[in-house]
């Protein structure tokens, strides 16, 4: 989980109250020929919402769990999300409630540099700062002024294009129908199923454990550990909370993950600090345990009124920080095609052909990222570690102004 966040101007945190969950509403019953029907009420999902009503089209989101879910502990919100969230006017409401990052470094197992990072230096090149926070505050933070247009309790099971509509099956046997439809729904996603049928998912030989620890966060930088076939993070999200990360080689729906703590301090025993004291600082019932899973890329996202966005679309390892990224910026480009291209199919097949060939680098830049940063040949990691302290920081910001500059990028598609 290499993760490259950046900090242009400073600006004051301060913490902001999450808000209460949304009310539920009641599934539709008529047929709705005006309205997008998005499928998915996570980062993708309500991030697109904001974008189609800002675009003046009317939609609706729907979420099979009975309440907004945040399932995971910290997530960084990089500096080329929050230009994108900006153009939306939500990155005021994100940052408030997270934890600006000014500075992130590499270092060996042992606490050794590999590669230190001052984003403050990049300056007035990237409009907004990265931010780094609790996933569960950034989803509420994305779900102020959606709550009617949520409808919980709304798993979709089956999706049908005909007569020049979208129309979805839920769970519970209701039937209704939209001009178009917007899957977001994540790794496992329905609306892909329908498009694509089943296909595998990759699985990379790593598994991950995050947690959130309860301590004083001042003087710890955003850091990743490099050791043989495992890694350690941490991110600051409060003035006292880290989000911690943990990857190791292990098998497919490894055992190992269960009791996870004991299983994690024996693992990187005699690890730099603060690895330990993070450890013990987490609740052991809060620890997460998933392995790290993705999809190759794919050439095409959609048919007729349907199209894909987020990890249903793109679904990359988290080695770049950079999922939850490009999920935003997928939405902002995806409203802005429906805004400006009048003819619906048109329009979903301007925001693929805007769209893919980014996405997918990230996706192929983060499954490469993991590979390197597993290795365990002592040979290999020691010219990789070489190579690293080697790298110009001129070369480095230069990189990050690039992969951060969404507005820049957005031109480059779109002229």
């Amino acid at each position: 989980m290499l993760i490259l966040l950046q900090k242009c101007e400073y600006r004051p945190h301060h913490t902001s109250p999450i808000i209460p969950t949304v009310a539920r509403r009641p599934l539709l019953q008529e047929k709705t020929m005006k309205e997008i029907a998005i499928i998915g009420a996570g980062i993708g999902g309500l991030t697109a919402a904001h974008a189609l009503l800002k675009a003046g089209i009317n939609v609706r989101v729907f979420e099979r769990a009975p309440q907004l879910r945040a399932l995971g502990a910290g997530i960084t919100m990089q500096a080329n999300a929050m230009e994108a969230l900006a153009s939306l006017g939500l990155a005021e409401r994100v940052h408030d409630k997270g934890h600006t990052i000014d500075r992130a470094q590499i270092t060996t197992w042992k606490g050794s540099p590999l590669q230190s990072l001052d984003f403050g230096a990049l300056g007035q090149k990237i409009a907004w700062p990265g931010v780094a926070i609790h996933r569960r505050a950034l989803i509420h933070a994305l779900a102020e002024g959606l709550q009617d247009v949520l409808v919980f309790n709304a798993g979709a099971t089956h999706i049908e294009q005909r007569d020049d509509a979208v129309h979805i099956t839920f769970e519970d046997g209701t039937q209704t129908s939209f001009t178009a439809l917007i899957g977001c729904d994540g790794l496992h996603s329905v609306v892909r199923r329908s498009l694509l049928g089943d296909e595998p998912l990759r699985y990379d030989g790593y598994t991950s454990w995050r947690g959130v620890a309860t301590m004083p966060s001042k003087g710890l930088a955003t850091t990743e550990m490099w050791g043989a076939g495992k890694r350690f993070g941490l991110v600051p999200i409060a003035t006292d909370k880290v989000y911690w990360f943990a990857v190791a080689e292990a098998p497919q729906n490894s055992p190992a993950k269960d009791p996870a703590l004991e299983h994690l301090l024996a693992m990187f025993e005699g690890w730099a600090a603060p690895v330990e004291e993070l450890l013990h600082a987490t609740s052991p019932a809060d620890i997460i345990a998933t392995d790290c899973l993705d999809r190759p890329p794919i050439p095409t996202w959609g048919r007729g009124r349907v199209t894909l966005l987020g990890d249903a679309a793109h679904p990359m390892m988290p080695n770049l920080g950079q999922g939850g990224c490009q999920a935003v910026e997928s939405a902002v480009v995806l409203g802005r095609a429906l805004q400006t291209t009048p003819n619906i199919e048109q329009a979903l097949r301007l925001y693929e052909r805007q769209r893919i060939a980014r996405a997918n680098l990230f996706v192929k830049r983060s499954f490469d990222t993991g590979r390197i940063a597993q290795w365990k040949n002592p040979l290999a990691r020691g010219i990789r570690n070489l190579g690293m302290r080697l790298i110009p920081t001129a070369l480095v910001q230069r990189a990050l102004v690039e992969q951060y500059a969404f507005e820049a990028w957005y031109q480059s598609v779109s002229t």
